[in-house]
């Protein structure tokens, strides 16, 4: 099976050889570090479970915590277990050095600029959330001679194969399967998603440091304030919290200046949660092995956009080969995009779904006419990957991954 993995660097990185390792295999231990548990003849366990092991969540206690205005505590929602977790590098020595008790619930990505929600990618077999990387090998849904998106998969390489990485993911998956398996309609995960989702826009401030401000100035998703959408942070000379602005410009062809007259034009009232939100910068629907979690899933975050009718959703998939899976009401606040799946495939369009997306060559998204690529008719292409200097969608000024709903958008291949 073709994987691009690399390292990145670092001493606690996984490396590509290790893949399994860090999604099933690598010794993991609770309250103790694993060479202390070794050496007491403790039960060591992994990640998920299996192959002789039990999951190192099994005994752990699951619990999300929001930070309410003031709470000194927690700078963002987070899931946690508060016991002391560690796992190893693949030099076998301890990680992290004083344990890990708990997890942020979202993540901060930079490059969308707004927070996301990350869990596994990868096949099924390889403790992964998307069925459709099971195809990676050979057959199945992967087209002869062509090249299947997910033999290049982001999320297996870079900062994605650091073991913290890996223990967030798996928390935050093994989070979810406790709340469809407690309520398997999917309602009370999506109550659950929606109260944290709200909480990060009114109360995360990420740190108190210059640094944690920064990256909160740059995360889009507030509160709507007199036309504009703000965020809170804490300076480090001023007691309490302040309100700052953060908006995105938008495309000449939007018809928008910038993400604020958008949200102006949306008649989003003062008060409200707003801004962006990417579900899944890692990982897919396939959150269990029964297809019907599948759909319980995916009703949940339904179920977070009608709750945050003003916040704007978007998720890429590669599942909408499972067309069940998608036949629901989808709020207009909620874009799902279906991924092609190979190098080149027109942008698919399924039912309430809205228009996919396609991923081309670096020579194809280079016949880009001012934002339309000629290599996939009429189709956006990501700045992010035309601009390359521009690292960010907020950098690029771009939103419409989340606010075109009708139309393709085009990735590079990378």
């Amino acid at each position: 099976m073709a994987r691009r993995l690399h390292r990145t660097g670092g001493d606690a990185q996984v490396t590509p050889d290790a893949l399994l390792a860090r999604r099933g295999g690598a010794p993991c231990s609770v309250d103790v570090p694993v060479s202390v548990a070794k050496a007491q003849d403790r039960e060591l366990r992994t990640l998920f479970g299996g192959k002789g092991t039990r999951s190192v969540f099994d005994d752990l206690d699951l619990e999300l915590g929001l930070c309410g205005p003031g709470d000194g505590r927690r700078s963002a929602p987070r899931i946690e277990w508060g016991r002391k977790l560690y796992t190893v590098t693949t030099a076998g020595e301890d990680y992290p050095k004083n344990g890990l008790d708990s997890t942020s619930l979202f993540t901060e990505t930079r490059k969308m600029a707004c927070p996301s929600f990350s869990i596994p990618a990868g096949p099924t077999y390889e403790m992964g959330t998307c069925p459709a990387a099971n195809h990676s090998k050979k057959g199945g849904m992967r087209k002869k001679g062509s090249t299947y998106v997910c033999d290049g998969c982001y999320s297996l390489e870079g900062n994605y194969t650091y073991p913290n990485v890996a223990v967030a993911q798996a928390a935050r998956l093994m989070w979810v399967r406790r709340q469809l398996q407690a309520d398997p309609t999917g309602d009370g995960l999506g109550a659950s998603l929606a109260a944290a989702v709200e909480d990060y826009a009114r109360n995360a401030t990420l740190s108190s440091s210059p640094a944690g401000i920064g990256t909160r100035l740059v995360i889009e998703l507030g509160i709507q304030q007199r036309g504009q959408l703000v965020v809170p942070i804490c300076l480090p000379s001023v007691s309490g919290r302040r309100l700052m602005p953060v908006t995105t410009l938008l495309p000449t062809e939007s018809g928008f200046a910038d993400t604020d007259a958008y949200r102006v034009s949306e008649n989003v009232p003062d008060g409200a949660v707003c801004g962006f939100f990417r579900i899944h910068d890692s990982g897919d629907f396939g959150v269990l092995a029964d297809p019907g979690a599948w759909k319980a899933y995916v009703l949940a975050w339904v179920r977070v956009a009608e709750r945050l009718p003003h916040v704007r959703f978007w998720a890429p998939t590669r599942m909408w080969m499972w067309k069940d899976l998608f036949k629901l009401q989808i709020p207009p606040n909620l874009v799902i995009r279906a991924s092609g799946l190979s190098v080149g495939d027109p942008a698919p369009s399924v039912g309430e779904m809205g228009s996919g997306s396609v991923v081309l060559t670096k020579s194809q998204m280079e016949e880009v006419v001012g934002g339309w690529t000629g290599a996939a008719g009429e189709t956006w292409a990501c700045p992010v990957y035309v601009k390359e200097e521009k690292k960010s969608c907020i950098g690029a000024g771009c939103r419409a991954c989340w606010i075109w709903k009708k139309t393709p958008i085009a990735y590079r291949w990378h």
